[in-house]
């Protein structure tokens, strides 16, 4: 399977502007554009390895708040039930990126402002496999319930209602989740940018009572 859908239409220009309103909105517009053609399969074998990428680097720095806790919480969550198989079958899901021939130490440069090549990581098919996109969609459903309430009110703002393309809420959706985090540090960027992109391409289908919400029936994406 391709890695890229070549139908995206071009990002708009007003998007490139506003981007250049905050060192957040810099990053995460700069990280969309290298990964916004990404096919579904790879934006979750990409959610896997950005995940396990932050879980080091926050380890190696000894960062901890309740947004690490929720974090960490969701990834376990999203192994446990079948951790068994994993352990059986996919041990490279314990170790470490290098060990597992994956990409690694992208966080840490998204945490100093810069963006580069990141996106070369995400489009390689050596790097799309069957553990990284099960675990994708796990850790998903785990930790976009455990962001629900932020998702209900980005998605609820009068904001999100003016709001007519998939690239604009995406966007918008991942600044808002940003903001929420304890720290609102720049090493959130990739991995909630990959969050707000699976939930628009999914329709928000992993949050419950979405039908309560007023959420476009379909996004073209």
């Amino acid at each position: 399977m391709s890695s890229k859908n070549e139908d995206c239409p071009p990002i708009l220009d007003q998007l490139r502007q506003q981007a250049k309103n905050s060192v957040e909105e810099t990053m995460l517009f700069n990280l969309y554009e290298q990964v916004r053609n990404c096919e579904i399969n790879f934006l979750l074998s990409g959610l896997t390895v950005t995940a396990k990428d932050l879980l080091e680097y926050l380890v190696d720095k000894s960062y901890n708040d309740p947004s690490i806790n929720t974090f960490r919480l969701a990834w376990i969550a999203g192994i446990d039930p079948d951790r068994f198989y994993w352990e059986q079958l996919y041990p490279e899901v314990f170790t470490g990126l290098d060990d597992a021939e994956l990409p690694s130490g992208f966080t840490e440069t998204i945490a100093v402002g810069e963006w580069g090549g990141i996106g070369d990581s995400f489009t390689n098919p050596e790097n799309d496999r069957e553990w990284t996109r099960s675990i994708g969609w796990s850790f998903f459903k785990q930790y976009s319930l455990a962001l629900k309430s932020t998702i209900d009110l980005a998605i609820t703002n009068p904001a999100w209602q003016q709001l007519n393309d998939s690239d604009s809420r995406i966007l918008f959706l991942a600044k808002k989740l940003l903001d929420k985090t304890e720290s609102k540090a720049l090493y959130w960027a990739l991995l909630l940018l990959f969050v707000s992109m699976l939930l628009v391409k999914t329709n928000f289908s992993t949050i419950p009572n979405k039908e309560q919400l007023d959420v476009p029936k379909r996004i073209t994406v």
